[in-house]
């Protein structure tokens, strides 16, 4: 009888990180896919109703945008803390090359 080896704390973390990317992400391409719903029936109300419309100042376009725009920050953020623990990227090397030279 095997016994199993004990995780270490970084691979837990590591293990939740990756479910809220799995979240995350299915969460983007849901907000995503409505956004572009949504954008698109007010196309098609440019089209046909052109200035003589009335446009909703409650349109849902907003709102989605703002959860699309959180999960694309949170799914940074998380791809951050991963590769700050695995310690594959430097970030220090990118601070420099964004420095701009002669300035």
């Amino acid at each position: 009888m095997s016994r199993k080896r004990k995780k270490t704390e970084k691979e837990k973390i590591l293990e939740n990180l990756e479910r809220l990317k799995l979240f995350y992400i299915d969460s983007l391409k849901c907000d995503a896919l409505q956004l572009r719903n949504c954008a698109d029936r007010l196309l098609e109300k440019i089209e046909s109703d052109h200035t003589e419309g009335r446009y909703s100042v409650n349109s849902d376009c907003l709102r989605l945008s703002r959860r699309a725009w959180d999960a694309c920050r949170s799914l940074g953020e998380i791809k951050r803390i991963e590769d700050t623990l695995l310690g594959t990227f430097d970030y220090n090397k990118l601070n420099k090359s964004n420095v701009h030279k002669g300035k």
